[in-house]
């Protein structure tokens, strides 16, 4: 029987062959790390072990290895009480975390599978499960500090029960719990209910006719917003209270200036991608000389008015090289991650400097020159 209890062995065979693929790829570089876990410090991991590190022995959301203990405004608490909770039993093993984090692909293959079935049949079903499986970014960020893992079980779990709204409305709220889930995890989920509502529009529209608008459509969305709220309101109030701003993290204006902003006066200026960096920020000191005593919810709110204002200058500058940025990153399967696993030297700011700068073949050569992308390109 396959697993939804169809007659059908194949079926159950094939699922089984991704899913020991998926595993072990994973588990693969998995023991690899164990060897070398300076592979799994880097970054956005180091930030959060300090996080939930802090949390532990200070009481203290900070990222900062060192006293003192500044209080953080760019992350938000999702996959920090994750580590916390790992921490407190198993003490500070990373490769516990990475072997959960492994356990719980177990699950994210079975949500694609069984989400695939239902809208496209096996044989798709299947295959989207392999390509997940093999996915290099996936197989990376599995075993590393990242909370991508947590993010896409929680997407998948919303898509999972977003889609037995028929059945019982208390789906509808469960599906809003995830999405809420899902942003405290990785703030760019904060935009989703957006297109939930919009999904949920269309679903209902294209499904269930002769029912009362308020059926159809309303309850199921209210339901959805409520318990988004539930989750993502108490980091909103901890903000407004810290930091005086009802802001759900600083990391939004960062991003926007010093990283698509100075994409874009690099390419204007031709310059490279860190003199434009610090051409943003020579400016940034002139006009607000009494920036390095605002508060990070107080600087964002800088950055963003300062970004928003360059983008408008050149719109369609903007959109393009945040097109080719798009592209890029498709063609790119996580070739910073990967060299910064296997402790490769390759610089990963030459990558940035090249999207904004170069032409899209000078784009495919440097690409090519770096020996995690010699088997794709």
């Amino acid at each position: 029987m396959d697993l939804n209890g169809e007659k059908s062995p194949l079926t159950l065979k094939n699922f089984l062959s991704v899913l020991g693929i998926a595993l072990a790829l994973r588990l693969a570089i998995f023991f690899y790390l164990l060897f070398h876990p300076q592979g799994t410090f880097y970054g956005d991991s180091k930030d959060y072990y300090y996080l939930a590190q802090n949390l532990i022995q200070h009481h203290v959301f900070s990222r900062q290895a060192f006293p003192p203990l500044v209080i953080d405004a760019i992350y938000p608490p999702g996959y920090v009480l994750f580590l916390t909770n790992l921490f407190v039993i198993f003490g500070y093993r990373i490769w516990v975390v990475t072997l959960v984090q492994i356990v719980l692909t177990t699950a994210i293959l079975y949500l694609i599978y069984h989400l695939g079935k239902q809208f496209l049949g096996t044989g798709p079903a299947i295959l989207a499960g392999f390509i997940w499986a093999i996915d290099l970014e996936s197989i990376f960020y599995v075993n590393i500090l990242a909370p991508d893992t947590l993010l896409t079980l929680s997407l998948l779990l919303f898509l999972y029960f977003f889609v037995k709204l028929n059945m019982n409305l208390r789906f509808a709220f469960a599906a809003g719990l995830m999405l809420g889930i899902a942003a405290i995890i990785k703030p760019i989920a904060l935009y989703l209910p957006v297109f939930a509502i919009l999904m949920l529009w269309f679903w209902r529209k294209a499904h269930l006719t002769g029912t009362s608008t308020c059926a159809n459509f309303w309850r199921p969305a209210i339901l959805i917003i409520v318990a988004f709220s539930l989750i993502v309101f108490p980091w909103f109030l901890r903000n407004r209270v810290v930091f005086g701003k009802w802001k759900f993290t600083a990391l939004q204006g960062k991003n926007l200036l010093f990283y698509n902003v100075a994409s874009l006066e690099s390419n204007l200026r031709g310059i490279t991608f860190h003199q434009a960096n610090d051409s943003l920020q020579v400016e940034l000191d002139a006009r607000y000389p009494n920036l390095a005593k605002m508060n990070p919810m107080e600087i964002s709110t800088i950055y963003e008015k300062l970004a928003v204002k360059k983008i408008f200058q050149h719109p369609f500058r903007y959109a393009v090289l945040h097109s080719r940025g798009i592209v890029t990153t498709l063609i790119d399967p996580g070739r910073i991650d990967i060299n910064n696993v296997f402790q490769f030297n390759n610089p990963s700011q030459g990558f940035l400097e090249v999207i904004s700068c170069a032409s899209l073949p000078e784009l495919l050569r440097f690409i090519r020159q770096f020996p995690t992308m010699q088997l794709f390109l």
